[in-house]
């Protein structure tokens, strides 16, 4: 399990991610409700030893390469750019679930994936089992789909180009809107609910 360091819990990343969204030209200001998140994932995070993992960084099915007989079977992975020798687990697998579809609706998908997790739906089956798997509680499931999130924000802040600015906005406001109505009030304090770890 990833101990309270391993969070990203480091108010430069938010003000990184703050600065970001203002150079931009977005509507209003985010970098206080990502203090607030990312301090209260820090919150979260057991003061255990944890760990980390080797992650890929932009696992989807465009990086993938399939078997020529056996359609199921993947025989390479392509677009090594963003990997990472020390990183959480979950980020792939939740970049995987995310990343199809159109780019404009990439925040409503994260969405998505934390309404299927409340809910324990079928399709986030994956997600309890790699939580089993990995030696994680389940509860935290949705604190590291937060920081892929968050994580994701920056990355493609950093990267797209100006004329996308209308596409960052979705991705960021239809995820943070759901986390203040279901995590975080409207000033960004956390409230005791489903996106804390049930004791």
């Amino acid at each position: 399990m990833p101990r309270r360091r391993e969070f990203p819990h480091d108010r430069d990343c938010a003000l990184s991610l703050g600065d970001e969204y203002r150079h931009r030209g977005l509507p209003g200001s985010i970098q206080e409700d990502v203090l607030q998140i990312g301090d209260s994932l820090a919150q979260i995070a057991p003061e255990t030893p944890g760990f980390q993992c080797a992650i890929h960084g932009d696992f989807r099915p465009s990086s993938l390469l399939v078997s020529t007989k056996n359609a199921t079977e993947i025989s390479s992975v392509m677009n090594w750019g963003y990997f990472e020798s020390q990183s959480l687990p979950f980020l792939d697998l939740f970049h995987f679930m995310t990343a199809r579809g159109p780019t404009k609706t990439w925040g409503a998908r994260v969405v998505q994936v934390f309404k299927s997790m409340e809910a324990k739906t079928p399709s986030t089956g994956i997600v309890r089992d790699y939580a089993q798997h990995v030696g994680v509680v389940p509860e935290l499931a949705p604190q590291f789909l937060i920081v892929y999130w968050l994580r994701q924000c920056l990355l493609r802040m950093r990267t797209d180009t100006p004329q996308l600015a209308k596409i960052l906005q979705e991705g960021i406001s239809v995820p943070l809107n759901y986390l203040r109505a279901n995590g975080w009030s409207a000033t960004g304090q956390p409230v005791e609910i489903e996106l804390q770890v049930k004791k």
